[in-house]
């Protein structure tokens, strides 16, 4: 243990009194409490995780640097590896590229691993790498991978292929510094590596800081591009707003005791969604699952709120939905003029075949009759 500044820092206990703040490269840093953990629990859990396999793990430097030998886990089978729900699963692409790296120039960074007790404890999931659940009698024997896991799908794709081939240096550590989960995630993800769209999403909504309403949008964003959504399209349904939502705003909540991000239109962009969904099934759905039909509505909602309030011009949007023929949905998935290579891009068909529906509806269906004058405009 040594003294810094005026604060204990302790290899295994994390900044134990960070209250005051700290100027680095000219830059001035309030230090965050989610970095103060119950060390001496994560402390123990490692010590029961080297109780089960003591020949595979190794105290390299007494109270700072625990070493685990993987391949020896993998083999002996006494425990079990695995990984946070939250996290995506690595694309096969990434894992094979990762294979033939690892098959050509060996294993060159070590895994990061925490207890599965511990990951619980900070209010993660956790699952095996066949996606099964964890029970909890055997989070004790458990190791989750926080960094590392297209690493370690790679090494178990050449053990299953190519055993003869399959690397002898496999090796793990534990956290040299225990912090909360959520900000270890956010230091490895964020100041190391780059987070792709939805990462931060999860990661605000790991933080728990956030308002149910924030919560349930952003999970809406999250839902959608799971089921195949352009990240660019699934923020534009809940947003009601054309483009993403900005990362800085994300990273800004996340650091944030009491956050304030709040998506005003996400009530209303859902609904409407929800309607379109209803009229674009099973094959149809992919229309929607790129930026072209989600930013017409969104013109066309925008428009309508300089007549209506909110929550009419959503109404306004669904009945123009609700009122589409199929062979207006047909023509709005695949038109009919379009044919590839002909020089003009399949939006601009789109756009005209949505444009032509929207003037018939428009026609039928004057601001007026939307009109709700019990209630005042929002």
């Amino acid at each position: 243990m040594m003294e810094e500044k005026g604060c204990l820092v302790s290899s295994q206990g994390g900044f134990q009194d960070k209250s005051e703040k700290i100027e680095v490269a000219g830059t001035t840093v309030q230090e965050s409490d989610s970095y103060v953990v119950d060390a001496e629990a994560c402390k123990d859990a490692v010590q029961k995780i080297k109780e089960v396999a003591p020949e595979q793990i190794l105290e390299v430097m007494p109270g700072l640097l625990t070493i685990l030998d993987f391949n020896g886990i993998i083999n002996v089978g006494k425990i079990k590896i695995g990984r946070l729900v939250m996290n995506r699963w690595p694309k096969q692409k990434s894992v094979n590229s990762m294979a033939l790296s690892i098959l050509a120039d060996g294993i060159q960074v070590m895994l990061l691993v925490i207890p599965g007790t511990v990951a619980v404890m900070m209010g993660y999931d956790v699952e095996d790498f066949d996606g099964n659940p964890i029970p909890e009698e055997q989070l004790v024997q458990t190791v989750i991978i926080v960094d590392g896991q297209t690493r370690y799908m790679a090494i178990r794709k050449i053990m299953n292929e190519h055993p003869d081939k399959a690397p002898t240096n496999v090796l793990a550590y534990f956290p040299t510094n225990w912090i909360n989960l959520t900000k270890m995630l956010q230091t490895i993800n964020l100041k190391v590596f780059t987070w792709k769209n939805s990462d931060f999403i999860c990661g605000l909504e790991r933080a728990g800081n956030i308002s149910d309403g924030t919560a349930r949008a952003l999970s809406f964003v999250r839902q959608l591009e799971r089921q195949g959504y352009n990240f660019t399209a699934a923020c534009e349904w809940m947003t009601l707003v054309k483009g993403i939502i900005r990362k800085p705003s994300l990273v800004k909540a996340m650091n944030a005791t009491d956050s304030k991000l709040c998506y005003d239109n996400s009530e209303y962009g859902i609904k409407i969604h929800e309607t379109a969904k209803s009229k674009f099934t099973d094959n149809n759905e992919k229309a929607l699952k790129n930026k072209t039909v989600p930013e017409f509505i969104i013109d066309k909602w925008n428009n309508a709120c300089n007549e209506l309030n909110k929550k009419e011009a959503t109404s306004y949007i669904i009945a123009y939905l609700n009122g589409l023929a199929d062979k207006d949905v047909a023509e709005i998935v695949s038109p009919s003029g379009y044919k590839r290579g002909n020089g003009k891009p399949k939006a601009d068909f789109t756009k005209t075949q949505l444009e032509d529906s929207f003037q018939r509806f428009n026609k039928a269906n004057p601001f007026a009759a939307f009109k709700d004058n019990t209630e005042q405009g929002e």
